[in-house]
């Protein structure tokens, strides 16, 4: 006899979600960069689609941030952390972020941090958050695509190969891109990696090899680099051992 292999059980919060619909087309309003950046949020925060992927207590994810940002950073799919709280890059990898930040000299008032999506990709996969597929980085583009219409920013900064290939619309290696300048539709773009990746691997050099996005960042937007800035997670030099010091003749 064969035996039928068990239904899956669906979760009673993961209603069956209809295929996703065509990306849609923004056009902004005119304004003051704070006037169309609402107008963006809102349009996110109302969005059925959007809304029809979010379980009760969630929320659409919102970019943070200043509408005069020079730097805008796009992060990957949002944690549920960050639906639950319905902003961008909270808990650890904000933070990181916001200290690296910091460092360079740049304040609150001159970065916007966004997420790739504005919902957590569903289901999960055994290893945890699931990447966004194809058809869900489609649909959302647009939205990242208006945020960064607004605010209109020196400089873009990738944060993961999620973000980096949505953006550039191809398959790319972070490690190999990552220091080199990119572009998305004519505003300088740098692939770095994600600060999830500082915060599983705290290496000096994994500190360092960010850090150096970050100095060519600086010099983008007009920023000089002090020594003590271009020094940053250098290693020490290696100290010289007596055996190896050769007596004077």
């Amino acid at each position: 006899m064969v035996v039928a292999p068990p239904v899956p059980k669906v979760s009673a919060h993961t209603p069956e979600l209809r295929p996703l619909p065509a990306p849609r087309a923004l056009t902004l309003p005119t304004g003051t960069k704070a006037e169309r950046l609402a107008w963006v949020h809102g349009q996110i925060a109302q969005c059925p689609v959007t809304l029809e992927h979010l379980k009760p207590t969630q929320k659409p994810v919102l970019g943070v941030g200043s509408a005069e940002a020079k730097i805008l950073f796009v992060g990957e799919a949002p944690t549920l952390e960050e639906v639950e709280a319905g902003r961008a890059f909270i808990g650890p990898a904000g933070e990181l972020l916001r200290k690296i930040v910091a460092a360079t000299g740049l304040s609150e008032k001159d970065i916007y941090v966004t997420s790739l999506m504005a919902w957590r990709p569903e289901p999960p996969t055994a290893y945890g958050k699931r990447p966004p597929n194809a058809a869900e980085v489609a649909f959302s583009l647009p939205y990242v695509r208006a945020q960064i219409e607004a605010i209109q920013p020196q400089v873009i900064v990738a944060l993961g190969a999620q973000a980096f290939e949505a953006l550039i619309q191809a398959k790319r290696t972070i490690t190999q891109e990552r220091g080199h300048w990119h572009a998305f539709e004519g505003r300088p773009l740098m692939p770095t990696f994600h600060p999830n990746y500082l915060l599983h691997n705290s290496s000096l050099t994994a500190k360092r090899t960010v850090w150096e996005d970050f100095l060519l960042v600086m010099e983008k937007v007009g920023l000089v680099p002090t020594e003590k800035q271009r020094s940053f997670f250098l290693a020490p030099p290696r100290p010289v051992a007596t055996d190896d010091v050769e007596p004077d003749a």
